[in-house]
């Protein structure tokens, strides 16, 4: 399976780890994936010509061909790039840039972009705890090419089934990079093993040639038998690690492992997300910014934020249209309500009285039903006062305008609470009395930057 090295690039072409990363083993060949992640707002688009300019250890700087292997997904481009021998033999370091580039409408190709550095550097063995290790098996598939290209071939096909779940993929590879490491002496003596005891079958020399090669693994193996026997038994390949993974990651909608976390309260604060993405937290927030994250066996990763503000009214408020008594086209008052008057059975159809509010035509029909908060309303009060008044040239024209009509014929009003009532017209009355009823309007103590009517409950 290949090493996968990732370096994060910014729309300015700036690369996340500005320290060299370990590549492997100087002389690998196609054993190290390098793969740049662009930003969302790198200036790439369709048609755009990639490519990998590389600075050798030596000092060789050098040229990839075409980059094909380029994936544009979620606004974001993912280069990868396979690293041949010629690289990571030559110097022990090496440096690598994305260059995208694009054909003119003459046929010349000019540069666009040029990311910064990523650097990379490989060692003369590979090692384990200090101690040179699967020495015995590099040499032993340098004489088995028919087992090294099995094993490349196995390798391959793993990275191909890695991609293929992409993003699921990439966290099941921090688990299965691990175990592939572990495994790979073990599964490559068991595979030469495999092969040169079926060529046995018909021919004794390779028989023992491979018996003789399974031994020299067999040593290779014994001085790290501890995580062989431990790779043995749980390691799984990586398209299946991969698989898994994904399929766990796609049941994150359906179980109850979501956090969110503020630094306001430090706490965690337990949730679901439902089969419709909606996202059910299981107490009350104050009003702030949350992390979402869900919980993996390496801890919390993130999802990201929630901005949790003031309910949403599950009402409108019929003031701020409320139209001019006088014309009916335009918003009474430029607000809806209009300080200190009460409303007046005479055009202009309001008169001066402090300490009270009265609101802009409001259209209603027979059996409407209004809710009322934030003034007070005493029906015994001569200037708090309901009208009641039909369409005429384009204005209103009053039936009653009178605190007497407040919880009699036309209506019945019911206290909710405090500055909060429930207003029942009595559509009998009203039908057979003012049988061109369209608009209602109302004036009470208090003030209109603190007044709501609607035609539902006010929360």
């Amino acid at each position: 399976m290949r090493r996968s090295v990732n370096f994060n690039v910014d729309a300015s072409g700036g690369v996340d780890k500005r320290i060299p990363q370990f590549g492997g083993v100087r002389g690998e060949h196609h054993a190290t994936e390098l793969v740049f992640t662009m930003a969302a707002t790198a200036p790439y688009r369709e048609g755009d010509l990639v490519r990998l300019r590389f600075t050798c250890g030596d000092g060789a700087v050098l040229s990839s061909d075409l980059v094909e292997n380029v994936i544009v997904q979620g606004g974001r481009m993912l280069v990868s790039y396979s690293l041949p021998s010629v690289l990571t033999q030559a110097g022990g370091q090496l440096g690598a840039r994305v260059v995208l580039s694009r054909v003119d409408e003459s046929g010349r190709e000019a540069e666009t972009f040029l990311t910064d550095e990523a650097v990379l550097y490989f060692e003369d063995t590979a090692t384990e705890n200090g101690t040179p290790f699967w020495t015995g098996v590099s040499e032993m598939l340098k004489r088995t090419t028919t087992a090294s290209d099995a094993a490349a071939t196995a390798r391959d096909a793993a990275i191909a089934a890695k991609h293929e779940v992409t993003t699921s993929a990439e966290r099941a590879s921090r688990f299965a990079d691990a175990a592939e490491e572990q495994a790979l002496g073990a599964v490559s003596a068991e595979k030469n093993a495999q092969l040169y005891a079926s060529a046995a079958m018909s021919h004794r020399d390779v028989a023992e040639n491979a018996r003789m090669q399974a031994l020299t693994a067999s040593n290779a193996a014994a001085r790290s038998v501890g995580i062989a026997k431990e790779a043995a038994s749980t390691a799984v390949s990586a398209a299946e690690r991969a698989t898994a993974e994904a399929e766990r990651l796609a049941r994150i909608d359906v179980d109850s492992i979501v956090q969110a976390v503020t630094e306001s309260i430090g706490v965690p604060v337990f949730g679901t997300i439902g089969n419709d993405k909606t996202i059910t937290l299981n107490e009350e927030l104050p009003e702030g910014v949350y992390t979402l994250r869900y919980l993996t066996d390496e801890g919390y990763a993130d999802i990201g934020t929630i901005t949790v503000g003031a309910p949403i009214p599950s009402y409108v408020n019929l003031v701020p249209t409320a139209l001019a008594h006088t014309d009916l086209t335009t918003v009474f008052n430029g607000v809806g309500y209009k300080n200190g008057v009460r409303a007046s059975s005479s055009s202009p159809f309001t008169s001066t009285q402090d300490g009270y509010v009265t609101t802009g035509a409001i259209p209603v029909t027979f059996d409407a039903v209004l809710y009322i908060r934030g003034v007070t309303i005493d029906p015994s009060d001569t200037n708090t006062r309901f009208a009641f008044a039909k369409t005429s040239n384009s204005a209103i024209n009053p039936y009653a305008v009178t605190n007497t009509t407040i919880n009699g014929d036309h209506c019945t009003l019911e206290t909710l609470g405090e500055q909060y009532y429930k207003v029942t017209f009595n559509a009998a009355y009203l039908q057979a009395n003012c049988s061109e009823l369209s608009h209602f309007f109302l004036s009470a103590v208090g003030a209109g930057e603190n007044l709501i009517v609607s035609t539902a409950p006010i929360g």
